[in-house]
């Protein structure tokens, strides 16, 4: 990222005046990664639907640090994957789903659940794999 808000743009070929006005948004995210979510969440797989990998994000909010699960299961329930399962203190988070199953075998093309296990928080989002 630059550091300043300072642009040159020049033609080297046929030099033309022009003007440039870019106007800077700031966040309280980009100045400071540290911040927390204030809640709890769980996002839909990016992309859905997926071949090759997904990425889901979830969140822990201030206070809240502790074991947390993300795993993947089939529309019946049964696990597949278990893709995060550890202490978890409060922050922003991604996993990849790569459509394996916990030994590495490539699951079949279909529709399955992502589910985040925390003692305060429980939340199901889909993913749709097609090979």
């Amino acid at each position: 990222l630059r550091t300043t808000n300072e642009y040159v743009l020049q033609d080297v070929q046929k030099p033309v005046d022009m003007e440039l006005f870019v106007y800077a948004v700031t966040s309280p995210v980009a100045a400071n990664e540290n911040l927390v979510p204030d809640k709890f969440f769980l996002s839909s797989a990016i992309p859905n639907p997926f071949n090759t990998s997904a990425t889901i994000k979830f969140g822990i909010p201030a206070g809240e640090g502790d074991f947390v699960t993300v795993e993947i299961t089939d529309v019946s329930g049964r696990h597949i994957r278990t893709l995060w399962n550890r202490v978890t203190e409060p922050g922003y988070y991604s996993v990849v789903w790569d459509g394996t199953d916990d030994a590495g075998n490539p699951v079949p093309s279909g529709n399955y659940l992502c589910r985040i296990i925390h003692p305060k928080f429980r939340e199901v989002t889909h993913a749709v794999l097609i090979r």
